[in-house]
């Protein structure tokens, strides 16, 4: 388990002045980066992220 720590936050903080991204996002690629993870998403705002972590895109099927 990633301790919550102040370096982290501002990592999180940076990635969120860089892109148009959400806090949230920005808390969960830091999160995937410590973790050497795939972040799985299908939210948009995280296509700007590709070339700073490892992202696996969901495509949204309308209804």
């Amino acid at each position: 388990r990633p301790r919550l720590s102040a370096s982290y936050f501002r990592s999180a903080a940076r990635l969120k002045m860089r892109y148009a991204i959400s806090y949230a996002d920005a808390f969960a690629a830091v999160l995937a980066q410590e973790l050497g993870a795939v972040l799985v998403s299908g939210d948009p705002e995280l296509v700007a992220l590709q070339g700073e972590i490892s992202l696996e895109r969901l495509e949204r099927k309308c209804r």
